[in-house]
């Protein structure tokens, strides 16, 4: 159930950045899913409760929130409502 609900969060979020686009581009298209790859990590980490490096994650992929959430909840949270 979390992975069809991160899944649908993604989909609904990756369609926003990408809806404004006139055209994707493949290293656009690439970068989500680098950025959607680091935040599936940054899930996994946190639900075995290892560390993550939200603050570089957000140095990496930060012009992809003009949200600027500031804690991984609070990214869920934008995701969540896209």
């Amino acid at each position: 159930m979390v992975e069809r609900l991160q899944k649908e969060i993604l989909d609904a979020h990756f369609r926003n950045l990408t809806g404004g686009l006139g055209s994707v581009r493949p290293e656009d298209v690439a970068r989500v899913r680098e950025m959607l790859a680091a935040l599936n990590e940054m899930i996994a980490a946190r639900e075995r409760g290892d560390d993550y490096d939200f603050p570089g994650f957000m140095e990496r992929y930060g012009d992809m929130f003009p949200e600027h959430p500031k804690t991984l909840d609070e990214l869920l949270e934008v995701l969540a409502a896209a």
